[in-house]
This record gives C-alpha cells, structure tokens and sequence, in this order.
C-alpha cells in the first residue's frame, strides 16, 4: 500500500497530484499514509495537491485529517506556498488563468480549514474559561461563602 518509487513517491502522492479524489479516498481507506513525504521530504500530500491545482484533493485530504500545518522544507506550509505560487503567476496572460482560478479554490479551500480550526479552538477556549469560572463559583460555595445562594451552571442567584 505505502511502496515507494526511486523518489520515496506513493501512490497516494500520485493520485494526489493527478486530481484522482476517488483514489485518494480509497487508498487511505486500505491504508495510505497521509503523512509520508518524497525522499527530499518536501511533497507532503497536501503540498502535492496545491502544486498540482487540486482543490478537490486539498478538501478529501483535509476531510480525511491530513495535518493541515504540514511545512515544506523551506518551512512554508500549504496555504503559504499556494499563495507564493499566486503571487508569481505572470498577471494577464490567458494561458495561465485557470491556473489561476485553480490555485484560488485551494487557497479557500485552506482557509477554510484553517478558520473552521480556529472557530473550533475558540469555542474550546471560551468553554474553558466558562468552566474555570463555574470552579471558582463551586470554591467559594464549598468554603462556606455565600451560604444563602443556590448555585447553578447560568451563574446562581439568590435563594
């Protein structure tokens, strides 16, 4: 499942780079490491996709937790090397428009990841200081402050 090419290449990388999502699903469904990289160590799936213009794969890789702060060896990630490709895409040329158009749905395509993460890890963090709150609530009860109230997870009110 995970053979390697001279290059330390997969299969999984392949398909990745070809735009075969179907592919990419059932071969890491039998088993395909999403975290193996080429000999250089510098085509991590997600990378493989970017630089091949596949939003669909970037989005199944995503879908099935390919690490989505995976770095190149220049220490770029996903969302950094697509944009860097972006940015040195002659402007004007018809030729590379849909290249273009391409490399812009990967970029959503990794944003949108990135702050659904970040939605995610605000509301953990947000939980967090509601429950260390609800502890200090619960301290002060137990040592005998504020005997006349009855406490509940809203906050508490007068009994």
């Amino acid at each position: 499942m995970n053979a390697e090419d001279a290059e330390c290449r997969t299969a999984l990388l392949f398909v990745a780079a070809l735009g075969l999502e179907l592919c990419v699903k059932l071969l890491v469904k039998v088993g395909a490491n999403l975290d193996h990289r080429d000999r250089n160590g510098d085509l991590a799936m997600l990378h493989m996709a970017a630089r091949y213009v596949r939003p669909g794969v970037a989005k199944v890789l995503l879908d099935l937790c390919a690490d989505r702060e995976v770095v190149d060896e220049h220490g770029r990630t996903t969302l950094d090397l697509t944009q860097e490709i972006l940015k040195a895409k002659p402007k004007g040329n018809p030729f590379q428009f849909r290249r273009k158009i391409g490399l812009e749905g990967v970029v959503r395509v990794l944003e949108g990841a990135v702050f659904e993460y970040a939605e995610v890890e605000e509301i953990l963090e947000q939980r967090e200081k509601e429950e260390n709150l609800e502890s200090r609530r619960w301290r002060r009860f137990l040592n005998g402050e504020g005997r006349e109230r009855i406490w509940s997870r809203e906050g508490g009110g007068d009994s």
